[in-house]
């Protein structure tokens, strides 16, 4: 939600805002569907941040804990 401020108009910061929260959420909701669905396919995701850890620094612990990464 950084970009909101860049945006100068509260209205429209509002609803931008509003939209970002609403697709984090959708993110999080297709993250459970591939996690159910395709563990295999979600392990790429601890994956991806282990690599960007290693090029950007920081934790390299993915944030979730699964049984099956």
């Amino acid at each position: 939600m950084q970009q909101n401020k860049y945006i100068d108009d509260e209205k429209l910061r509002k609803v931008h805002e509003d939209i970002t929260k609403e697709e984090m959420t959708h993110f999080g909701e297709f993250l459970r569907l591939l996690y159910q669905l395709s563990p295999e396919d979600f392990s790429y995701f601890k994956k991806g941040w282990e690599e960007a850890s290693k090029l950007i620094g920081g934790s390299k612990d993915f944030p979730f804990n699964s049984a099956h990464t």
